[in-house]
């Protein structure tokens, strides 16, 4: 029935009216009854009919909820809103240095000074700190409903498709710095999930007791693989598992899950249940679990499927694995339609189908010739040969899991993610019985902090914290192994062109640009790699859609981290031949760790200043144009490396987030600024674009950091000015997404990926 299920979904969002899916369940009703004799087959045919148009019909509902939404046609056309409403928190708060993000559940908006009730849920940004903010809190607010937006570059994550499906949301809600909000004293949504959230936290702080602070990070760690708690875990440790292809071990997932039941179910053995109301106890307790973890999608799913799974043990002593897959299937689509779309839903049910098909006979397979004649009575084998058999089949067991999951979730991995990690078969085989001991420390450690235990608590924690580094050292020696993951890009791969190619991406501040050398064979580099959200948001899936594996070199531009705090995970993934940096101090938190990556994966460093020619191949030529080598600039902007790039005539400066005192020395240098394009950033302090940079320069084209917040990563109202004087064609990377330019004899193509159609092209050298 799932798969009628699925049919009735995939109806519902296709069809364009009702009538499409009630037509044709009439028509295989009536025509698949009519000819079927026994009575058995005739009722699936019904049920199966019955159960496509139910979900059909329920999808549809989905649909026209979201399109119900008051303000759904602004949206869909791309209309910012200015708002006032009220509602409440309905997930966890993740708050940031300067802000907090959150879903809310709308319940009334006012807008030209009318008012609509709505119960619709929203993602939310407060670009303020706001007390007070958790978990059922009513909020009174102004702010702006912003479209959601597809995806910023090739492979990048899709919000608006994201949010759509999660919450049927078609906008977002952001209550910037100056929009009043006030939470109000009344408590809404769920006594339960309320309880069980604030006991999460309770628990967080729990796991970090007796710890010092140079292991938190673990405890961190910790939280995030029981409780679901990824707000604050590092992100640099997730890089690490997904590289090794452990990334379920991070996250609260089906082992997670199955463990923590497992725990639960032979504790109740030990009192002496019997085993079907032990089973009936564990039901709750796992479902209560999944309340734990914030409700992560992931927890829920594997809480239903082993509910389910349970269940069918409480009635009969041999529960079908299959039929337990389907029904928990349909439960889960029934709750929430849209699930069906997501690729959590769809890996998680394609890993367990091959585990249940698959992993019986290959375990027979790969354990057959290291077991003693099956012929043989146990009773005359001796000790040896009876450990030797249990081994086998321990061993066996556990590779035929691994190569079943793995194949079970290949091809969805290599579709939505365009990456795959092989050795993670390998990997899992040892790192899963560590995560396994966490996850039962962890529980032992919260029944002492239940009892009060502190100094039980405090060397459990200990304990753990030594196996999460345990576990990590493993991650990190995995993914570090020779074709331990790879890309495998789109459909086609990227194919070598007769022309330069610049991707330049960033939001925010943040900047990474990647470069597409012309001839025949594919050689790319990048200049920066970004933040940690923008190199993992942006440019590491533009580099799995493009297919690329490994980089010719890498520039760094200066010691921001919003420009090379993912260096140290780029060096790690795609380990570029040569590091190529300015000749002044970097004072960047992550640059000793990029330090330390470069000598352990031999990566040629060489430093430049002005005048140096760092790359000259193919006909491009990068020059040195700043610094000069002293080094003397107070913050890392002004110790910016800017690059000149040439190629067939064109002529391409890059100035990174250089401001008004290193403009000023170029100007007094008597260097040619020429050029035909500008890319740039924003000075933290200083202003830039002065006009007088400007005039020297005087580019046809300006692609440009911009962002309304902070304050420092806003455009000047006299640089914008300017270059519409000049008529200078202006792109702004919050707005354009990703700016692709394309140089080649002749031409030279800028385009915003966000839209296409406001591209430029220069044909006409000057």
């Amino acid at each position: 029935m799932l798969g009628f299920a699925i049919l009735g979904i995939l109806l519902g969002d296709w069809g364009s009216f009702e009538g499409l899916g009630v037509s044709l369940g009439i028509l295989i009703l009536a025509s698949v009854t009519a000819f079927l004799r026994k009575w058995s087959l005739r009722f699936v045919s019904i049920g199966a009919c019955v159960t496509t148009l139910l979900f059909f019909v329920l999808q549809i509902g989905e649909l026209r909820h979201a399109q119900r939404f008051p303000i759904a046609e602004e949206l869909s056309q791309g209309e910012t809103v200015e708002i006032t409403g009220k509602g409440w928190i309905a997930s966890p708060v993740r708050e940031f240095h300067r802000s907090s993000s959150m879903t809310v559940m709308l319940e009334s908006l006012s807008m030209d000074g009318k008012t609509f009730s709505c119960r619709q849920k929203v993602p939310c940004r407060i670009e303020k700190l706001v007390t007070g903010l958790e978990y059922g809190s009513r909020i009174e607010f102004e702010g702006l409903m912003i479209p959601l937006e597809g995806p910023g570059s090739p492979g990048a994550f899709d919000a608006k498709a994201f949010y759509f499906r999660q919450l049927g949301a078609l906008g977002s809600l952001r209550i910037r710095h100056g929009d009043p909000v006030r939470v109000l004293e009344e408590r809404v949504g769920s006594p339960l999930v309320a309880s069980a959230l604030k006991l999460r936290s309770h628990l967080e702080d729990g796991l970090q007791r007796g710890l010092p602070e140079d292991v938190r990070d673990y405890a961190h760690l910790i939280a995030a693989m029981t409780l679901g708690a990824r707000e604050n875990s590092p992100e640099e440790l997730e890089e690490l598992f997904r590289l090794s292809g452990t990334m379920h071990l991070f996250a609260v997932s089906g082992l997670h899950v199955g463990v923590v039941a497992y725990i639960l179910f032979m504790t109740a053995l030990w009192m002496r249940f019997p085993k079907r109301r032990a089973v009936l106890i564990v039901i709750p307790l796992i479902l209560f679990y999944a309340l734990l973890t914030g409700l992560r999608p992931s927890a829920v799913r594997a809480a239903i499927m082993l509910s389910v799974f349970l269940g069918g043990i409480a009635i009969s002593e041999q529960a079908r694995v299959l039929n337990s897959l389907g029904l928990a299937g349909l439960i889960i689509l029934l709750i929430h339609p849209q699930d069906l779309f997501r690729a959590g839903f769809q890996l998680s049910f394609a890993v367990l189908f091959c585990i249940a098909v698959l992993a019986p006979g290959l375990k027979g397979l790969l354990s057959k010739p290291f077991l003693t004649d099956p012929f043989i009575p146990r009773s005359l084998l001796s000790f040896r040969q009876r450990s030797g058999n249990w081994l086998a089949h321990l061993i066996a067991g556990a590779l035929a899991l691994s190569i079943c999951a793995w194949m079970g979730s290949a091809g969805l991995l290599s579709a939505h993610f365009q990456s795959l990690a092989p050795i993670g078969v390998i990997a899992n085989l040892f790192m899963i019985p560590i995560a396994s001991m966490i996850i039962c420390v962890a529980m032992v450690g919260f029944i002492c902090q239940g009892l009060h235990l502190g100094w039980l608590l405090v060397l459990m924690n200990k304990l753990n914290v030594g196996l999460a580094i345990i576990l990590t050292m493993m991650a990190q020696y995995f993914s570090t192994l020779p074709n331990a993951n790879f890309h495998t890009g789109g459909p086609g791969g990227e194919k070598p062109v007769e022309e330069l190619r610049l991707e330049i991406l960033g939001q925010n501040g943040d900047s990474a640009i990647l470069i597409s050398m012309p001839g025949v064979e594919e050689k790319f580099w990048v200049i920066d790699s970004g933040g940690v959200r923008t190199y993992q948001n942006e440019l590491l899936p533009l580099l799995r859609k493009k297919g690329i594996n490994r980089l010719e070199g890498a520039f760094i531009t200066h010691g921001d981290s919003g420009h090379i705090g993912a260096m140290p995970v780029l060096l790690e993934t795609v380990r570029p031949k040569v590091l190529i940096e300015p000749n002044a101090k970097n004072r960047a938190r992550s640059y000793p760790d990029i330090l330390r990556k470069a000598e352990a994966f031999d990566i040629e460093k060489r430093q430049v200043s002005a005048g140096d020619v760092p790359l000259e191949t193919d006909g491009v030529k990068i020059v040195v144009l700043s610094p000069n080598g002293s080094g003397t600039g107070r913050l890392a902007d002004d110790r910016a490396l800017v690059l000149l790039v040439e190629y067939k005539g064109w002529r391409i400066l890059l100035t990174s987030d250089a401001g008004f005192d290193t403009e000023k020395e170029l100007i007094e240098a008597g260097r040619n600024l020429s050029a035909d394009v500008w890319i740039r950033g924003q000075h933290n302090a200083l202003p830039s674009g002065l006009e007088e940079f400007v005039s020297e320069v005087d580019p046809r084209i300006v692609v440009s950091s911009h962002s309304d917040y902070p304050v420092s990563e806003i455009i000047s109202e006299s640089l914008r000015e300017n270059l519409k004087r000049r008529g200078t064609s202006l792109f702004t990377l919050d707005k354009a997404g990703m700016v692709t330019l394309s140089a080649k004899s002749g031409s030279l193509v800028v385009n915003p990926y966000s839209n296409p159609d406001s591209g430029v092209e220069l044909t006409e050298q000057e």
